[in-house]
């Protein structure tokens, strides 16, 4: 990379060189899982000494916080971020829709920090069930088509941690999506259709 000097910053132990950024790779680790990840520093050009200031912290940070989401299992920022562009909603809306606080998306799509498993989950939840997104956004208080509510309306077979009796209207009970979704979600029941079937639609 070449860079004019005069706007390269002075060295501030010998005060005689200048710092010129570099790039070089080491090898992490967290829980068990080794991996090369990119470390971000200047080098002076003349005492030769490495310096990391508060822009190459930060980048160093969350180099590290997008590989132990990747070990955790959680999506990183740069999927969120995908995600939630698929879903057409600002950062602030995903806020509102999802949770987590006014700036809780800037954070995870920045990897400043890590969303949490509950977090993670409904996000992928979302993203799969459409008519998931749409229940959440018109919980939220966004305006929701009539239309696509009844075109992403879906049966889902409800198995009740409980029993039937235990069953009634709006009691958040654990079911499982019988679909490509793996996941045990929370939702309201908001009306049993059958003993063991509810209309996702409220």
């Amino acid at each position: 990379m070449t860079t004019d000097k005069k706007t390269l910053p002075t060295c501030p132990l010998c005060e005689q060189g200048v710092l010129d950024e570099h790039e070089s790779s080491k090898l992490a680790e967290y829980k068990g899982v080794q991996r090369p990840v990119p470390l971000y520093f200047s080098c002076c050009s003349v005492c030769g000494t490495e310096q990391a200031n508060a822009k190459h912290l930060r980048a160093n940070k969350r180099v590290m916080q997008a590989f132990k989401k990747e070990v955790d299992g959680l999506l990183t920022g740069a999927q969120i971020r995908q995600i939630r562009e698929s879903f057409e909603l600002t950062q602030a809306d995903a806020a509102q829709v999802f949770g987590g606080g006014p700036v809780a998306f800037s954070k995870y799509e920045s990897e400043d920090v890590a969303q949490s498993e509950g977090m993670d989950k409904l996000l992928r939840v979302a993203h799969a069930v459409p008519a998931a997104l749409t229940w959440l956004k018109q919980y939220a208080g966004f305006a929701v088509d009539k239309s696509t509510l009844l075109s992403q309306s879906v049966t889902v077979e409800l198995n009740a941690t409980g029993t039937q009796k235990d069953l009634s209207r709006q009691r958040r009970s654990m079911f499982k999506l019988e679909s490509s979704v793996s996941e045990l979600v929370a939702i309201s029941a908001a009306s049993i259709a059958q003993p063991k079937q509810a209309q996702w639609i409220s």
